[in-house]
């Protein structure tokens, strides 16, 4: 898991960096911001680097989650609500506590307003079903929730994403015709790729679509989007976001032939930073081990 980190302390900025971008990668894949901080100890990383980088991948993260919050807030959604969903869609419990806690200090001042409006709406629309509730045709109303089907999946260019959605009836009509589309954009919300499908939902409806990650697909965070058209014109959204991987190159691993201190030596006398991208090659390898010790020994040299 820990492959594409070697300690070195000639380099603790690039190290730090690179610890943070290994922390966002698996906050996004679901892991906990605590389990993360126990396996880089535990892989002998010191605790200042651990402090320093966890506090940069938790800031990302409350940064990438505060346009949300407010826009839930500042509609009048209570924080304990807006917290249980953030959970439910796998994010770390720590790391929305704060984003939470933070956007509501800036969204205080406006809530008692808020709260008078929604009051009002409430009083209005009561009135409003009391009188017109006999006369009132069945509506279609519905919610949508998309999600990851397995939040530990390594994501990689060139394969399908599959993910799963969840359709629910929440009006009156039986059953209504329903329009998917499902979509891949990058964090500027240009679309990398985009499927549709009609479908007719009833009680509930779980669907079980895929989407295609291009071959040029370059490694981060990426979103999920689903819309679902009904009714005259009604929309329901959902989206969450997914991590892609660097394409491996299966042509740079090496064999178990070349797997030799002679290969190592010369790599390592032309160049040595070479000596830890062939560690990188051979994370998922019963090799890495050795791998990683051999490297140490050339570097320290």
């Amino acid at each position: 898991m820990l492959g594409t980190f070697i300690y070195c302390n000639t380099n603790m900025l690039y190290m730090n960096e690179e610890l943070a971008d290994y922390i966002i990668k698996h906050l996004h894949k679901g892991f906990r911001l605590s389990h993360l901080k126990d396996i880089l100890t535990k892989h002998g990383f010191t605790k200042k680097d651990i402090k320093i980088s966890a506090k940069k991948a938790a800031e990302y993260f409350i940064n990438y989650l505060t346009p949300y919050i407010h826009s839930q807030l500042n509609r009048g959604l209570h924080p304990h609500l807006i917290h249980q969903y953030l959970l439910q869609s796998n994010y770390d419990p720590e790391i929305v506590h704060n984003a939470i806690k933070q956007c509501s200090k800036t969204t205080k001042s406006k809530t008692p307003f808020i709260f008078t409006i929604i009051i009002l709406l409430l009083l209005v629309g009561g009135l409003f079903f009391f009188f017109n509730s006999n006369q009132k045709s069945a509506t279609a109303l519905m919610d949508i929730i998309a999600k990851k089907m397995d939040i530990y999946d390594e994501i990689q260019p060139g394969t399908e994403y599959n993910f799963k959605v969840e359709a629910i009836n929440l009006g009156k009509a039986k059953e209504f015709d329903v329009k998917f589309t499902y979509y891949l954009l990058d964090m500027d919300g240009k679309v990398i790729d985009m499927k549709s499908e009609s479908k007719a939902v009833s009680t509930s409806t779980t669907l079980l679509p895929k989407l295609t990650i291009p071959e040029d697909t370059i490694r981060g965070t990426y979103i999920i989007k689903v819309t679902a058209e009904y009714g005259k014109g009604q929309i329901a959204e959902s989206e969450f976001t997914i991590y892609i991987e660097e394409k491996r190159k299966e042509s740079t691993k090496i064999t178990k032939q070349e797997y030799t201190d002679e290969y190592f030596e010369e790599i390592s006398k032309n160049n040595p930073e070479q000596v830890l991208n062939i560690c990188k090659e051979l994370v998922r390898s019963e090799q890495y081990s050795k791998c990683i010790s051999k490297a140490q020994k050339y570097i320290s040299e």
